[in-house]
Protein backbone atom coordinates (compact mmCIF):
# COMPACT_ATOMS: atom_id res chain seq x y z
CA UNK A 1 0.00 0.00 0.00
CA UNK A 2 2.92 2.26 0.57
CA UNK A 3 4.25 1.75 -2.69
CA UNK A 4 1.33 2.33 -4.69
CA UNK A 5 0.94 5.62 -2.56
CA UNK A 6 3.77 6.67 -3.69
CA UNK A 7 3.33 5.69 -7.54
CA UNK A 8 -0.55 7.17 -7.34
CA UNK A 9 0.46 10.56 -5.94
CA UNK A 10 3.28 10.61 -8.40
CA UNK A 11 0.29 10.35 -10.98
CA UNK A 12 -1.98 12.90 -9.70
CA UNK A 13 1.48 15.26 -9.18
CA UNK A 14 2.99 14.75 -12.85
CA UNK A 15 6.15 14.00 -10.18
CA UNK A 16 9.18 12.73 -11.11
CA UNK A 17 9.84 10.07 -8.90
CA UNK A 18 13.69 7.68 -7.71
CA UNK A 19 13.72 4.99 -5.14
CA UNK A 20 9.54 3.84 -5.77
CA UNK A 21 10.52 0.29 -5.52
CA UNK A 22 9.80 -2.32 -2.63
CA UNK A 23 12.43 -2.37 -0.51
CA UNK A 24 13.57 0.82 -1.36
CA UNK A 25 15.06 2.90 1.90
CA UNK A 26 15.06 6.37 0.26
CA UNK A 27 12.66 8.39 -2.61
CA UNK A 28 12.97 11.40 -4.13
CA UNK A 29 9.89 12.80 -5.27
CA UNK A 30 9.49 16.25 -7.14
CA UNK A 31 6.07 16.97 -8.11
CA UNK A 32 4.98 19.64 -11.14
CA UNK A 33 1.45 20.18 -10.95
CA UNK A 34 -1.94 18.48 -9.38
CA UNK A 35 -3.91 16.70 -13.01
CA UNK A 36 -7.19 15.76 -12.60
CA UNK A 37 -8.84 13.25 -14.17
CA UNK A 38 -9.65 9.24 -14.08
CA UNK A 39 -7.17 6.88 -12.51
CA UNK A 40 -7.19 3.22 -11.01
CA UNK A 41 -4.74 2.43 -8.50
CA UNK A 42 -4.54 -1.39 -7.17
CA UNK A 43 -2.71 -2.62 -4.12
CA UNK A 44 -2.44 -5.41 -5.57
CA UNK A 45 -2.91 -7.34 -2.14
CA UNK A 46 -4.96 -6.31 1.21
CA UNK A 47 -3.03 -3.86 1.72
CA UNK A 48 -5.11 -0.46 2.05
CA UNK A 49 -6.99 1.25 -0.62
CA UNK A 50 -8.17 3.29 1.85
CA UNK A 51 -4.90 4.99 3.11
CA UNK A 52 -4.32 5.27 -0.82
CA UNK A 53 -7.37 7.77 -1.22
CA UNK A 54 -6.37 9.68 1.51
CA UNK A 55 -3.10 10.34 0.10
CA UNK A 56 -4.09 11.82 -3.30
CA UNK A 57 -7.24 13.19 -2.02
CA UNK A 58 -5.85 16.69 -0.61
CA UNK A 59 -4.39 17.79 -3.88
CA UNK A 60 -7.33 16.68 -6.27
CA UNK A 61 -9.49 18.91 -4.22
CA UNK A 62 -8.52 21.53 -5.76
CA UNK A 63 -7.55 20.51 -8.83
CA UNK A 64 -8.88 22.05 -12.15
CA UNK A 65 -11.63 19.37 -12.65
CA UNK A 66 -13.49 16.66 -11.83
CA UNK A 67 -11.46 13.30 -10.98
CA UNK A 68 -13.12 9.64 -10.69
CA UNK A 69 -10.34 7.79 -9.02
CA UNK A 70 -11.37 3.85 -8.42
CA UNK A 71 -8.81 1.86 -6.34
CA UNK A 72 -8.33 -1.76 -5.38
CA UNK A 73 -7.24 -3.93 -2.40
CA UNK A 74 -7.94 -4.30 1.13
CA UNK A 75 -11.10 -2.12 2.34
CA UNK A 76 -11.47 -3.61 5.53
CA UNK A 77 -8.12 -3.88 7.37
CA UNK A 78 -7.67 -3.83 11.07
CA UNK A 79 -4.31 -1.16 10.50
CA UNK A 80 -7.03 1.27 7.95
CA UNK A 81 -9.45 2.89 8.12
CA UNK A 82 -12.43 0.93 6.56
CA UNK A 83 -14.33 1.55 3.94
CA UNK A 84 -17.38 2.36 6.40
CA UNK A 85 -15.62 5.29 8.37
CA UNK A 86 -14.43 6.93 5.46
CA UNK A 87 -17.75 7.04 3.73
CA UNK A 88 -19.83 7.96 6.27
CA UNK A 89 -17.21 9.59 8.95
CA UNK A 90 -14.82 11.20 6.88
CA UNK A 91 -15.77 12.56 3.30
CA UNK A 92 -18.89 14.23 5.26
CA UNK A 93 -16.31 16.46 7.05
CA UNK A 94 -14.72 16.78 4.03
CA UNK A 95 -17.20 17.70 1.90
CA UNK A 96 -18.03 20.45 4.53
CA UNK A 97 -14.58 22.43 2.97
CA UNK A 98 -16.26 23.00 -0.04
CA UNK A 99 -15.84 20.04 -2.64
CA UNK A 100 -18.12 16.94 -2.99
CA UNK A 101 -16.30 13.96 -2.97
CA UNK A 102 -18.68 10.58 -3.12
CA UNK A 103 -17.67 6.89 -2.52
CA UNK A 104 -19.53 3.53 -3.05
CA UNK A 105 -18.60 0.52 -2.83
CA UNK A 106 -17.90 -2.19 -5.39
CA UNK A 107 -17.09 -5.18 -3.79
CA UNK A 108 -15.25 -5.37 -0.15
CA UNK A 109 -11.73 -6.48 0.18
CA UNK A 110 -11.56 -8.10 4.16
CA UNK A 111 -7.96 -8.79 5.67
CA UNK A 112 -5.88 -10.75 4.56
CA UNK A 113 -7.67 -11.95 1.04
CA UNK A 114 -7.94 -8.22 0.00
CA UNK A 115 -9.74 -8.20 -3.64
CA UNK A 116 -11.89 -5.30 -2.65
CA UNK A 117 -13.14 -2.38 -4.93
CA UNK A 118 -14.49 1.09 -4.94
CA UNK A 119 -14.80 4.25 -6.82
CA UNK A 120 -14.70 7.84 -5.68
CA UNK A 121 -15.68 10.97 -7.67
CA UNK A 122 -14.52 13.83 -6.76
CA UNK A 123 -15.84 17.75 -7.61
CA UNK A 124 -13.25 19.99 -6.38
CA UNK A 125 -13.30 23.40 -4.81
CA UNK A 126 -11.06 26.93 -6.21
CA UNK A 127 -10.40 26.96 -2.30
CA UNK A 128 -11.24 25.36 1.00
CA UNK A 129 -13.69 26.34 3.59
CA UNK A 130 -12.68 26.34 7.02
CA UNK A 131 -14.11 23.88 9.37
CA UNK A 132 -14.78 24.18 12.80
CA UNK A 133 -15.97 21.23 15.14
CA UNK A 134 -16.76 22.37 18.87
CA UNK A 135 -19.10 20.18 19.35
CA UNK A 136 -20.64 17.08 18.44
CA UNK A 137 -24.57 18.23 18.96
CA UNK A 138 -27.11 15.47 20.21
CA UNK A 139 -27.01 11.84 19.21
CA UNK A 140 -29.98 11.73 16.93
CA UNK A 141 -28.82 7.87 15.71
CA UNK A 142 -27.21 4.64 16.94
CA UNK A 143 -26.74 1.85 14.90
CA UNK A 144 -24.42 -1.72 15.39
CA UNK A 145 -23.91 -3.32 12.18
CA UNK A 146 -21.77 -6.54 11.37
CA UNK A 147 -20.05 -7.42 8.21
CA UNK A 148 -19.99 -10.63 7.06
CA UNK A 149 -18.70 -12.84 4.50
CA UNK A 150 -18.03 -16.39 4.01
CA UNK A 151 -18.04 -16.98 7.92
CA UNK A 152 -21.83 -18.49 9.86
CA UNK A 153 -24.13 -16.39 10.69
CA UNK A 154 -24.13 -16.96 14.04
CA UNK A 155 -20.60 -15.26 14.63
CA UNK A 156 -22.26 -11.65 13.55
CA UNK A 157 -25.77 -12.39 15.49
CA UNK A 158 -23.49 -13.20 18.54
CA UNK A 159 -21.85 -10.00 18.13
CA UNK A 160 -24.46 -8.23 17.74
CA UNK A 161 -26.74 -9.11 20.91
CA UNK A 162 -23.08 -8.29 23.44
CA UNK A 163 -22.62 -5.32 21.67
CA UNK A 164 -26.35 -4.54 21.89
CA UNK A 165 -26.72 -5.83 25.61
CA UNK A 166 -23.60 -4.29 26.39
CA UNK A 167 -24.26 0.14 25.17
CA UNK A 168 -27.73 -0.99 26.50
CA UNK A 169 -29.44 -0.18 23.48
CA UNK A 170 -32.39 -1.09 21.45
CA UNK A 171 -32.13 -4.51 19.55
CA UNK A 172 -33.48 -2.37 16.27
CA UNK A 173 -30.80 -0.90 15.83
CA UNK A 174 -28.44 -3.41 14.64
CA UNK A 175 -28.20 -5.28 11.78
CA UNK A 176 -26.40 -8.04 9.46
CA UNK A 177 -24.72 -7.27 6.31
CA UNK A 178 -23.46 -10.50 4.14
CA UNK A 179 -21.32 -10.37 0.90
CA UNK A 180 -21.15 -13.20 -1.13
CA UNK A 181 -18.69 -13.57 -3.76
CA UNK A 182 -15.87 -12.25 -2.12
CA UNK A 183 -12.19 -13.33 -2.00
CA UNK A 184 -11.62 -15.15 1.57
CA UNK A 185 -13.53 -14.72 5.12
CA UNK A 186 -14.21 -11.30 6.43
CA UNK A 187 -15.78 -9.84 9.55
CA UNK A 188 -16.27 -6.50 11.33
CA UNK A 189 -18.24 -5.46 13.73
CA UNK A 190 -19.16 -1.53 13.21
CA UNK A 191 -20.48 0.92 16.20
CA UNK A 192 -21.85 3.87 14.71
CA UNK A 193 -22.59 6.92 16.85
CA UNK A 194 -24.41 9.87 14.68
CA UNK A 195 -24.53 13.28 16.12
CA UNK A 196 -26.24 16.43 15.12
CA UNK A 197 -22.85 17.73 13.80
CA UNK A 198 -20.20 15.20 13.93
CA UNK A 199 -20.96 10.97 13.46
CA UNK A 200 -18.20 8.34 15.01
CA UNK A 201 -17.59 4.40 14.01
CA UNK A 202 -15.92 2.14 16.35
CA UNK A 203 -15.04 -0.87 14.30
CA UNK A 204 -13.06 -4.33 15.73
CA UNK A 205 -12.06 -7.18 13.69
CA UNK A 206 -12.89 -10.94 13.60
CA UNK A 207 -9.62 -12.75 13.76
CA UNK A 208 -9.30 -16.85 13.68
CA UNK A 209 -9.28 -17.82 17.95
CA UNK A 210 -10.97 -14.11 18.79
CA UNK A 211 -14.65 -15.25 19.76
CA UNK A 212 -17.56 -13.12 18.59
CA UNK A 213 -18.10 -11.52 22.23
CA UNK A 214 -14.53 -10.42 22.56
CA UNK A 215 -14.97 -8.53 19.22
CA UNK A 216 -18.17 -6.69 20.08
CA UNK A 217 -16.11 -5.69 23.65
CA UNK A 218 -13.11 -4.28 21.36
CA UNK A 219 -15.75 -2.16 19.33
CA UNK A 220 -17.75 -1.33 22.95
CA UNK A 221 -14.54 -0.24 24.71
CA UNK A 222 -13.99 2.25 22.23
CA UNK A 223 -17.72 3.68 21.70
CA UNK A 224 -18.12 3.72 25.51
CA UNK A 225 -14.52 6.01 25.83
CA UNK A 226 -15.88 8.29 22.76
CA UNK A 227 -19.33 8.48 24.79
CA UNK A 228 -17.28 8.82 28.40
CA UNK A 229 -15.63 12.82 26.30
CA UNK A 230 -18.84 13.50 25.72
CA UNK A 231 -20.30 13.47 28.77
CA UNK A 232 -16.83 14.29 30.34
CA UNK A 233 -16.85 18.33 28.12
CA UNK A 234 -20.84 18.24 28.96
CA UNK A 235 -19.88 18.19 32.86
CA UNK A 236 -16.94 20.51 32.15
CA UNK A 237 -19.76 22.38 30.64
CA UNK A 238 -21.56 22.83 33.39
CA UNK A 239 -19.25 23.11 36.26
CA UNK A 240 -17.93 26.03 34.46
CA UNK A 241 -21.42 27.71 34.51
CA UNK A 242 -21.57 27.28 37.88
CA UNK A 243 -18.29 28.91 38.12
CA UNK A 244 -18.95 31.65 36.20
CA UNK A 245 -22.52 32.74 38.02
CA UNK A 246 -20.49 31.87 41.67
CA UNK A 247 -18.03 34.96 40.17
CA UNK A 248 -21.09 37.06 39.26
CA UNK A 249 -22.61 36.97 42.49
CA UNK A 250 -19.00 37.32 44.37
CA UNK A 251 -19.14 40.48 42.31
CA UNK A 252 -22.17 42.05 42.50
CA UNK A 253 -21.60 41.19 46.65
CA UNK A 254 -18.36 42.81 46.75
CA UNK A 255 -19.36 45.84 44.38
CA UNK A 256 -22.60 46.79 46.58
CA UNK A 257 -20.52 46.72 49.88
CA UNK A 258 -17.55 48.53 48.00
CA UNK A 259 -20.70 51.25 47.08
CA UNK A 260 -23.19 50.72 50.06
CA UNK A 261 -20.45 52.18 52.70
CA UNK A 262 -19.40 55.72 51.14
CA UNK A 263 -23.12 56.18 50.39
CA UNK A 264 -24.24 55.75 54.06
CA UNK A 265 -21.62 58.57 55.00
CA UNK A 266 -23.36 60.50 52.56
CA UNK A 267 -26.69 59.70 53.87
CA UNK A 268 -25.39 60.57 57.43
CA UNK A 269 -24.02 63.93 56.89
CA UNK A 270 -27.25 64.75 54.53
CA UNK A 271 -29.38 64.00 57.99
CA UNK A 272 -26.63 65.96 60.04
CA UNK A 273 -27.22 69.52 57.44
CA UNK A 274 -31.07 69.18 57.75
CA UNK A 275 -30.57 70.54 61.42
CA UNK A 276 -28.78 73.15 59.98
CA UNK A 277 -30.90 76.46 58.72
CA UNK A 278 -31.22 76.35 54.83
CA UNK A 279 -33.05 77.82 52.28
CA UNK A 280 -36.06 75.83 50.45
CA UNK A 281 -33.90 74.43 47.21
CA UNK A 282 -31.26 73.92 50.07
CA UNK A 283 -33.92 71.33 51.94
CA UNK A 284 -34.98 70.05 48.89
CA UNK A 285 -31.82 69.12 47.39
CA UNK A 286 -31.10 66.91 50.40
CA UNK A 287 -34.55 65.48 50.64
CA UNK A 288 -33.51 63.85 47.14
CA UNK A 289 -30.33 63.14 48.48
CA UNK A 290 -31.91 60.89 50.79
CA UNK A 291 -34.67 59.35 48.83
CA UNK A 292 -31.80 58.31 46.40
CA UNK A 293 -29.85 56.51 48.94
CA UNK A 294 -32.86 54.55 50.28
CA UNK A 295 -33.88 53.23 47.38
Amino acid sequence: QHLTAVQAAAAVGEARVEGDALGSTEIRFDPTTVRSGQYRFAVGSAGSATLVLQTVLPPLLTAASESMVILEGGTHNPWAPPFDFLQRVFLPLVNRLGPRVEASLTQPGFYPAGGGSFTVRVRPSRSLNRLALRSRGDIVGRRVTALLANLPRHIAERELRTAVAGLNWKADCSSVTTYDGVAGPGNVLLIEIESTKVTEIATAFGAVGVAAEAVANQAMKQARRYLAATWRRLEASRLAAEQASQAKSDFLATISHEIRTPLNGILGMAQAMQRDELSGPQNERLRVIRRSGET
